[in-house]
């Protein structure tokens, strides 16, 4: 159960370094892009609201494929 804890924490403290380091280049190479037109909107907009847990089935995946190689690697 050590091993299975140390492993998901791994997981997720990973996936959310890699989810920043990407945001930061893709911020870094972002060019908007400049538009004159005839009327500007007052209304400003920071996106929508998105899924709570955007990571559940990559933490499926980890698990199951932790129990599985835990499991083929008693077998043998």
């Amino acid at each position: 159960m050590k091993k299975f804890i140390i492993f998901l924490l791994s997981f997720i403290v990973l996936s959310y370094v890699l989810e920043i380091g990407s945001g930061l280049i893709l911020t870094l190479m972002y060019t908007p892009e400049i538009t004159f037109a005839t009327t500007q909107s007052q209304t400003v907009e920071f996106g929508a609201i998105a899924n709570p847990f955007p990571y559940s089935f990559a933490l499926l995946a980890g698990c199951i494929a932790y129990f599985l190689s835990q499991r083929l690697y008693h077998a043998k």
